[in-house]
């Protein structure tokens, strides 16, 4: 099986992993299958950085970091958009509408504390 880490869980694995469910944080700590960070991700966080919603985060490191958890980048394209302009508007957010895009494409479990995301036909983990 294979992952899409929501933003928070990412933020959450790498400085405060005491708030991810038992069940993300075993599936973090021993994939049996391939996690993915999204490009959208990184997108999400170095606009909240910029916008001081969130602490600096050390952009230039972020890929190294990823890789160095043994998770995989995931980039959006184009390929995305008519699933994610077709999206109801269960959610708002479009960080999250577009991750939601992804791992309904791609056939990605999402690992997520966001209630609405679940109400998307996409399988998601908390």
């Amino acid at each position: 099986m294979s992952y899409l880490a929501d933003t928070h869980v990412f933020l959450w694995w790498m400085v405060q992993p005491e708030r991810l469910s038992p069940a993300v944080t075993n599936v973090l700590s021993r994939p049996a299958g391939t996690v993915f960070l999204s490009a959208v991700s990184g997108w999400e966080i170095a606009v909240k950085v910029s916008l001081g919603k969130l602490e600096a985060v050390p952009m230039e490191s972020l890929r190294e970091e990823v890789a160095a958890q043994g998770w995989s980048e995931l980039p959006f394209t184009l390929r995305y958009l008519p699933t994610l302009s077709a999206l109801p508007f269960h959610h708002h957010d479009p960080f999250d509408r577009a991750l939601v895009a992804q791992a309904h494409d791609e056939g990605l479990t999402l690992l997520t504390r966001d209630h609405k995301i679940a109400r998307y036909e996409v399988p998601t983990l908390w």
